[in-house]
C-alpha cells in the first residue's frame, strides 16, 4: 500500500495545482494565527501499522505559509518539500523539491492585477510547463481558470448564487473536443457534490464540526439527481447537514456506499489535534492522525505522539 499513498499524494499534488494556492493559516482552516503545525499519520489493518507518514507546515509573522513537508516512511519512502517566497504579502514564487524523484521537482511562480487578483500561475518541472489564467466578474469573483498543457488544455467556469460560490464546471479538451467534464456544487462554499463524467455515480462530501463522511451514491441517473440538488440548494438553501439527511435516509439506502468516514478530536479553538478514519475505496484500512499546532502567541495544542487513549476514544466514535 505505501507505493499507492506515495503516488497517490504526488498526484493529488499536482492536480491541486490548477486551483488557487493556499496562502495563510484561514486558507488550512484555522481561525487564530499559526507558527507551526505538525501531524504524524498511521494506516493500519489487522491491528497492525503498515504505513506511517508526516505533515508540517512553517508559517511566517504574517500567518502565511513559508515551507510545507510531507513525508512518507517505509520502502517506498519518500520526502516532498515547498518553500514559498512573498512581495509585499502576495505569493510570487513556490519551490518543490521532491527527494529521490527529480522529475517531480517545480517551481511555482505567481503573478497579479492592480486588485491583486491572481491572474496567472506557471508551473514548470524538467519535463513539461503549464499556464493557468485566471479571470474575474464585475464583482471580482473569479469567474474561469484556464489550464494550457503541452498537447490540451482545461477550463474551469464559476457560477455564483447571492454572492456565493454555487457550482464550478471543469472541462478537459483535446483538439478542441471535451474529453472529460467535472460538476461541484458547493454549499457555503465548500464542496458538497461532485460528478465525474466518465464515472456512473455522484461523491458527496459531507463535513461537521466532528466527523466527515465522503460517499458514492450510485442512482440510475446520477446527472438528474445532481440537478435537483442543485436546485434545493439554490431555491431552498439546502444546508449540508440536510443534505447528509437525505442521503442517510431509508429510501438512499440502496444507493450509498460509504467510501470514507472521518472523526475528529477538537480543541478549545475548535482545531483538530487528531482524527481517526475509514477508508473503504481499495483495500480497507483505519488511519489515525495526531496533530500539534504551535500557536503564534506560542501556546501549543496537541502532539504527534501515537495516543493509545485517543486511539480508542476516537475508535468508539467510528463504531457508533
Amino acid at each position: 500500500m505505501k507505493k499507492y499513498i506515495t503516488l497517490l499524494c504526488i498526484g493529488f499534488s499536482f492536480l491541486s495545482y490548477a486551483q488557487q494556492p493556499d496562502v495563510n493559516y484561514k486558507d488550512l482552516g484555522f481561525t487564530r494565527k499559526i507558527k507551526k503545525v505538525e501531524s504524524f499519520s498511521y494506516a493500519m489493518e489487522d491491528k497492525s501499522v503498515t504505513d506511517k507518514s508526516s505533515d508540517s507546515y512553517e508559517f511566517d509573522e504574517n500567518g502565511n505559509i513559508i515551507h510545507h513537508e510531507y513525508h512518507v516512511f517505509g520502502k517506498y519512502a519518500s520526502a516532498t518539500s515547498e518553500n514559498s517566497t512573498y512581495d509585499n504579502g502576495l505569493l510570487v514564487k513556490r519551490e518543490i523539491l521532491v527527494k529521490n524523484r527529480p522529475g517531480f521537482n517545480a517551481i511555482l511562480t505567481y503573478q497579479y492585477d492592480k486588485k491583486n487578483n491572481l491572474i496567472k500561475k506557471t508551473y514548470q518541472s524538467s519535463q513539461y510547463k503549464n499556464d493557468f489564467l485566471f479571470s474575474y466578474d464585475k464583482s471580482n469573483k473569479l469567474a474561469e481558470i484556464k489550464g494550457i498543457y503541452a498537447n490540451n488544455y482545461s477550463v474551469e467556469k464559476f457560477y455564483y448564487e447571492k454572492e456565493k460560490l454555487l457550482k464550478s464546471v471543469t472541462q478537459f479538451f483535446s483538439k478542441d473536443t471535451v474529453q472529460s467534464e467535472t460538476i461541484k456544487l458547493y454549499i457555503d462554499e465548500k464542496p458538497a457534490l461532485e460528478y465525474y463524467s466518465n464515472d456512473t455515480f455522484l461523491k458527496a462530501y459531507l463535513e461537521d464540526d466532528n466527523e466527515f463522511i465522503m460517499l458514492q451514491m450510485n442512482y440510475p441517473e446520477p446527472i438528474q439527481n445532481m440537478n435537483g440538488i442543485e436546485s434545493e440548494i439554490k431555491y431552498e438553501e439546502l444546508s449540508n447537514r440536510q443534505l447528509k439527511e437525505n442521503f442517510f435516509n431509508d429510501r438512499n439506502e440502496i444507493y450509498r456506499k460509504i467510501d470514507v468516514r472521518e472523526v475528529l478530536k477538537q480543541n478549545q479553538n475548535n482545531d483538530w489535534i487528531a482524527k481517526a478514519g475509514v477508508d473503504n475505496r481499495y483495500n480497507k484500512y483505519t488511519y489515525y492522525v495526531f496533530r500539534k499546532i504551535t500557536y503564534a502567541d506560542g501556546s501549543i495544542s496537541g502532539s504527534t505522539e501515537f495516543n493509545i487513549f485517543l486511539v480508542n476514544e476516537l475508535k468508539s466514535k467510528l463504531n457508533d
